[in-house]
């Protein structure tokens, strides 16, 4: 009898932790930060506390919503954050270049094993041979801390910059990529495996669309990343090899939180953050964090659009369905 009590009492204790933790898992996200927020001095607050632990389960089949219809070549989410909905899905778990989404997980492999305040030194002048890729452009021995690093990372989306913090992290880029690939695995992104930081086209390197939901909801559990992404611009200083301090200012890749933009959420909608990637190869693509008038968050997901304009226009439609279909 008292071997029974004893086991009944420990699954009491089981239940009464596991409500206790369920009733943490709520998230809240404030505005975007203003302009004259845009600097280095940004600190992780209570803005943006940790975010659920709860994914989205999307099978095989499309799921259709009304009003949305999208181009054969594109890949396309709509999820819930925080319940275990997806409201949208077109070819969600058909492989895609990921772009500079990989970058996603860059952030979230350099969070873990890294230190804000790590000071991290540029090794060479050609980090990318590609003139065409989005770069910092960087000069050997010039440093920045990884704070500083993350943002050009994931405002600027800067590609020399993401080898920088590859080798700052793990020593070398093959190491840093092992940690991308076993974080994948982690997160059930089972779909992807990443051949480099920055996203440039590379062989065996792909992702899905619901592969990145889970890699962009891992993120989101960050206060600093999504203080990042929620920024229209950043501008800093970091150190020149000569000692000297260089001043930069960047603008996010994001039309949807930079100012000016011809490019605006639909009424109703608060845009939080995201990121955007753009190859010939993978076209245009972009995860967003967003939440409706009631302050309900929601993640989408859109990859391999034609054009700019595929890519903002099939994004707002995505916006525009979560008003009608989402949760109240």
């Amino acid at each position: 009898m008292k071997s029974i009590s004893n086991r009944f009492n420990m699954l009491l204790l089981i239940v009464i932790c596991t409500s206790i933790l369920s009733g943490c898992a709520g998230s809240r996200f404030s505005y975007p930060y203003d302009a004259a927020a845009a600097s280095d001095n940004l600190r992780p607050s209570d803005v943006f506390p940790a975010f659920t632990e709860d994914f989205a389960v999307a099978g095989a089949q499309d799921i259709a919503l009304d009003g949305l219809s999208f181009d054969d070549r594109t890949s396309a989410g709509l999820f819930a954050a925080g319940s275990r909905r997806t409201l949208y899905a077109k070819d969600l778990h058909t492989r895609r270049d990921p772009a500079s989404l990989t970058k996603v997980m860059t952030a979230i492999v350099a969070l873990k094993y890294g230190s804000l305040d790590q000071v991290l030194t540029s090794s060479t002048d050609e980090y990318i041979d590609d003139p065409e890729a989005q770069m910092l452009t960087m000069q050997a021995g010039e440093q920045m801390t990884l704070n500083q690093a993350l943002h050009f990372l994931l405002v600027f989306s800067a590609n020399d910059v993401a080898m920088m913090i590859a080798e700052a992290i793990s020593g070398d880029v093959p190491h840093f990529v092992a940690l991308m690939n076993e974080e994948a695995l982690r997160l059930g992104a089972t779909n992807t495996h990443f051949a480099n930081p920055h996203g440039l086209t590379e062989d065996g390197q792909y992702t899905t669309a619901y592969d990145m939901y889970l890699i962009f909801q891992e993120a989101v559990k960050s206060d600093v990343f999504c203080q990042i992404i929620s920024m229209p611009s950043y501008k800093t200083q970091y150190y020149r090899n000569d000692g000297t301090l260089k001043e930069v200012e960047v603008r996010s890749t994001n039309a949807l939180i930079r100012e000016n933009s011809t490019y605006v959420p639909p009424a109703g909608v608060t845009v939080v953050g995201g990121k955007t990637g753009s190859t010939d190869e993978a076209g245009q693509c972009l995860i967003l964090l967003f939440k409706d008038s009631g302050g309900v968050p929601y993640i989408a997901v859109y990859m391999h659009a034609a054009d700019i304009q595929a890519l903002y226009d099939g994004m707002g439609a995505l916006m525009l369905a979560a008003l009608r279909n989402g949760i109240n």
